[in-house]
């Protein structure tokens, strides 16, 4: 397993910590004590009528399941493109937090910092 594969499982267990809470309705524990059950019960909270946490849970599968191809050119390309893609919405989500809803949520910036991470490691599969 790489590291890039041990990002995406984060990342994975962070989605899928607020998709159990959300399914069976309960609230979700904020450790920074913001509130972030305002955030992720916001109209920000989806894109198209799907939620920002299975949209998550998406790209750290697929993430993680292309890592076992990341010697092949057209996987780190779209690796690299997904990465990028995620780190420009989380960079628009922590946005939205700080200026239109003026809350953080900690699951929200945990994923960004993850999206990060990952795009961070792809252009280093890029670049090598």
């Amino acid at each position: 397993m790489t590291i890039l594969q041990i990002a995406a499982l984060f990342g994975l267990f962070n989605s899928l910590y607020l998709i159990s809470h959300r399914i069976v309705g309960k609230r979700i524990y904020c450790p920074t004590g913001e509130k972030c059950n305002e955030v992720l019960e916001s109209k920000y909270s989806r894109i198209f009528k799907i939620k920002n946490d299975i949209l998550g849970l998406v790209f750290y599968t697929l993430v993680f399941i292309l890592g076992f191809y990341v010697s092949l050119r057209y996987i780190k390309i779209i690796i690299f493109s997904l990465s990028l893609i995620a780190l420009i919405f989380s960079s628009i989500l922590i946005y939205i937090q700080a200026k239109k809803l003026k809350n953080y949520c900690s699951y929200c910036i945990i994923s960004a910092i993850i999206n990060l991470i990952i795009f961070i490691l792809s252009l280093k599969l890029i670049i090598s």
